[in-house]
């Protein structure tokens, strides 16, 4: 369950202005954000067997120099909302604006000396050469491997020739194959776009790295999240100190205006034996309200309805049967008769054929809660890390169409929020609801517990254990036994329940009879 939230100040935090970025780069660094000198940016890491596990090099076009802190905002600030605002696919040609254009969406003043750095960032951006071995996920969820050089796009200045030979009306920017296809594809995550326009390139980049581990600490009900400090000067890059007074120095700069904005609450330090010295240190970060502001927003139901799906390629309509036409993923058509869009997109993104999904939206339980289910197979799917689940499609398949319940312990983005409202509601009627929302949903699961245990005989139970087992061994057989184990126990009490073995009050029932309706 996400933990409760730090006192917020007088002032709440602002609602977070999402963009979403691409989850397979933006972990590994391009820029130089120090303001003098050059950094080598060449990473990797082998695996057991002395393999390289991934592999990060970027070097410069040595007449345009190192990507540096104004080329990184122009990236981060200018680049990624365009790609994010235009959806996918992506065109191969992406209108900028004029220089003057992005002088103001930067907030800086558009003089001559200002526009002349802006030139010199672009063709730095586009210079940069990056020699990658990496591994990424899909937005279908599944792993890819990544070996490519190439630099991300070509820039076209006002009146320089585009591909097509007309003349550039303003600044373009045109992306290379293998950049974007991997941006068509990958998975992206949220960050708030005002909040990141505020902070300097060092915090910024800080923000963009400690977001993935706020992130899941919160959803997983983690107190803390935790970085270290060898990982984020890796990754930032950041000059790496061998002793803490320097450590501390370095990154209270970078903590100041995160503990001032309300996104951290506390900073802990813990001296650990590093890979690659003999100091380091784990940074452990207590959320604070923004932190939790953004987790409310970006992971709420009606947040992320608002997510562009990915467009189908028009060659792809153009060529289809008419005769058996159906919606491609970002062409859904949603009718009145259609089943929730934002749950059938869920779905979809998720490597569900459209028909599929439709077919089990279509035929979900009363009581059921879908999207509690999403979420928990995804936490199974992000926790696999020997890629175990061969099938994740399926296993989402599995959950909703039998309509396994989710762990009592597992806290999802709806129980989460009726926690919170049940903690924090300033309306009374709105937190005795949530309450008793809460509470019925532990009734359920006790007394399907409570047959089991009581009721059911056991050789009855021990059968139909074994059945499912089985059943979930063949579909899913990559899973550990442990994993097995777990799944069968859910599927043997989705099947209880939904045989009506168990006699269970409806929540207007539960309500009356609790005397809290």
């Amino acid at each position: 369950m996400p933990t409760k939230p730090p006192a917020a100040s007088a002032k709440s935090p602002a609602a977070p202005n999402r963009i979403r970025v691409e989850t397979a780069l933006s972990r590994f660094p391009i820029h130089s954000l120090a303001r003098k000198g050059t950094v080598t940016i060449d990473l990797q890491r082998l695996n057991e067997a002395g393999v390289a596990d991934f592999k990060w090099e970027v070097t410069y076009n040595s007449k345009h120099g190192q990507a540096g802190p104004l080329a990184y905002k122009v990236d981060t600030l200018v680049i990624n909302r365009l790609l994010d605002q235009i959806g996918r696919p992506l065109p191969e040609l992406i209108r900028i604006g004029s220089l003057s254009d992005v002088c103001r969406a930067l907030g800086t003043q558009n003089t001559g000396p200002n526009i002349a750095n802006l030139k010199a960032a672009f063709l730095q951006n586009a210079s940069a050469f990056i020699n990658a071995k990496i591994r990424y996920k899909t937005r279908t969820g599944r792993e890819k491997w990544a070996e490519m050089g190439y630099t991300r796009y070509s820039v076209v200045f006002t009146g320089e020739a585009l591909p097509d030979g007309t003349l550039a009306d303003s600044v373009y920017i045109v992306l290379n194959p293998p950049y974007r296809e991997l941006l068509n594809h990958v998975e992206t995550r949220p960050l708030d776009y005002d909040y990141l326009r505020k902070l300097s390139p060092g915090p910024q980049r800080f923000y963009e790295l400690l977001s993935f581990q706020v992130y899941g600490a919160i959803a997983g009900g983690r107190s803390r999240a935790r970085m270290r400090y060898s990982d984020y000067c890796k990754y930032a890059p950041q000059t790496r100190y061998a002793d803490f007074d320097h450590v501390k120095k370095q990154m209270y700069k970078l903590h100041v205006s995160h503990r001032e904005s309300g996104y951290i609450a506390r900073v802990e330090y813990e001296e650990v034996s590093g890979d690659e010295g003999p100091s380091d240190w784990d940074m452990f970060y207590t959320p604070g309200p923004k932190a939790f502001a953004e987790y409310e927003a970006f992971a709420s139901r009606h947040a992320q309805q608002s997510i562009p799906l990915p467009a189908a390629p028009a060659h792809d309509a153009e060529h289809r049967d008419p005769a058996r036409r159906e919606p491609s993923q970002g062409q859904l058509g949603f009718a009145e008769s259609d089943p929730d869009p934002f749950l059938l997109a869920e779905m979809i993104a998720r490597g569900i054929a459209a028909r599929k999904a439709r077919e089990i939206l279509l035929h979900l339980q009363p009581g059921q809660e879908p999207l509690d289910q999403i979420e928990y197979v995804d936490s199974l799917v992000a926790s696999d890390k020997r890629r175990k689940l061969q099938n994740p499609p399926g296993l989402y398949i599995c959950y909703l169409r039998d309509n396994i319940a989710p762990p009592a312990d597992f806290c999802s983005t709806r129980k989460a929020k009726l926690h919170q409202q049940a903690q924090q509601a300033k309306d009374v009627t709105l937190a005795r609801h949530a309450r008793l929302e809460l509470a019925w949903e532990e009734y359920r699961s006790g007394e399907v517990e409570r047959f089991v245990a009581e009721v059911m005989p056991p050789a009855e139970y021990a059968a139909l254990f074994e059945e499912h087992r089985r059943r979930n061994r063949a579909a899913f057989r990559l899973m550990s036994e442990a994993q097995i184990e777990s799944l069968t126990r859910g599927t043997v009490r989705a099947e209880i329940e939904k045989r009506g073995r168990v006699k269970l009050l409806t929540f207007e029932q539960f309500a009356a009879s609790s005397g809290r309706a």
